[in-house]
């Protein structure tokens, strides 16, 4: 019996440390996009760079995100920031923050590259995770925050803005927007396209 539980205990530990990620077996049960161009910009910024963020909710806890770019250069920041289309706004939550030294032509981090294609950032917020990203006019608790940014996202009242050396502004722009069709949470795991 105890070799039989040693084995069993062996097992599930092998397991678990060949696991690159988790995943959850609960459908996203909301879910939103934000298409990123230059031309959503404020004023417009003449770019070849686009991109898209995903995002899923899930068991009205879990925030999980993923956000690719297209024919990039040396990006610096990507946030959430609070506005309509065509309104600047402030910054809600940082998705990503890129080298603080400016890119040289040896620099090794791809956010570096010129025309950079690929995955920039992607990760899972808890409500708890954002209470300090998310002003206090969001509400006193972590979870009252938490519900006003998902309630800005299903109206489209914030963006997705990635900032660049040669546009600090923001070189790539885009409203979240409701998805009717559940993928977002499969196609973050799989780091996969749509099936």
């Amino acid at each position: 019996m105890r070799a039989s539980l040693i084995l069993i205990v062996g097992a599930v530990l092998a397991g678990v440390a060949s696991c690159d990620e988790v995943s959850f077996p609960t459908p996203a049960a909301e879910e939103f996009q934000a298409a990123l161009a230059g031309a959503n910009e404020v004023p417009p910024v003449s770019s070849t760079a686009s991109g898209m963020a995903v995002f899923g909710v899930t068991l009205d806890t879990f925030l999980s995100w993923r956000l690719d770019v297209a024919t990039i250069d040396s990006t610096t920041a990507a946030h959430i920031h609070e506005g309509g289309a065509g309104v600047p706004g402030a910054i809600l939550v940082t998705l990503f923050t890129g080298p603080t030294a400016a890119c040289t032509p040896t620099s090794t981090s791809p956010r570096c590259r010129v025309g950079f294609t690929g995955p920039l950032a992607q990760g899972q917020f808890v409500p708890s995770q954002l209470m300090s990203q998310l002003p206090a006019g969001f509400g006193a608790t972590a979870r009252e925050r938490f519900d006003s940014l998902m309630v800005l996202m299903q109206n489209g009242g914030v963006y997705v803005n990635v900032h660049t050396i040669a546009n600090g502004g923001g070189e790539i722009r885009g409203q979240t927007q409701p998805q009717a069709v559940p993928y977002v949470l499969s196609n973050i795991r799989s780091g996969g396209e749509d099936q």
